[in-house]
């Protein structure tokens, strides 16, 4: 069962995401309660299964949606967004599945978390030569989404997606006057 963790953002994290996509998870998080128990007493196990790749002829495909973060969370769950743990579990079982024969990672994302992002992409370049790994942007393939893209074997746009911009942004709540 995966793991289900807070949104990492309210840690303070750097993400690479796009600027409106951050603003868009600042505004929704001001507005729910998203404390791990909350969430746990209104969703239970709903969380289980959610996120699983489909295998058409031989062909696994991982949605890639959504920002992305380090480990399942409220947002993963709420928004179908991706968490980078998952995504690992997910790619490495496609891989050792006899079954499958190539893997799509189906990719709409603004990006995300920063702190994760390298280490799936690292693992997704190691698996280079086992079975072909590609990435398929359907929309949006920026930031964090777009350097697990470069990882793959190959990449291919969709006539009307927007790529690129790997790059950072952070947002910064101050207190001080709270603290007074």
């Amino acid at each position: 069962m995966p793991r289900f963790r807070k949104a990492s953002f309210e840690h303070g994290r750097v993400w690479a995401i796009t600027e409106t996509a951050l603003r868009s998870m600042l505004v929704s998080a001001a507005a729910q309660e998203t404390s791990v128990d909350a969430i746990a007493r209104q969703w239970g196990d709903q969380l289980e299964g959610a996120y699983s790749a489909e295998v058409h002829d031989g062909v696994a495909v991982i949605p890639v949606n959504g920002p992305l973060m380090r480990h399942l969370s409220f947002w993963s769950w709420i928004s179908g967004s991706g968490a980078y743990e998952l995504l690992a579990k997910e790619i490495s079982a496609a891989v050792a599945n006899g079954n499958v024969r190539a893997v799509v990672l189906d990719i709409d994302s603004p990006g995300g978390e920063v702190t994760g992002c390298g280490e799936l992409a690292e693992l997704i370049f190691r698996m280079h030569g086992e079975k072909p790994i590609v990435a398929y942007a359907t929309g949006l393939c920026a930031s964090a989404a777009y350097w697990i893209a470069f990882a793959c074997d190959e990449v291919i746009v969709s006539p009307t997606s927007q790529v690129g911009s790997i790059g950072c942004v952070a947002s910064i709540r101050d207190y001080r006057v709270a603290e007074e």
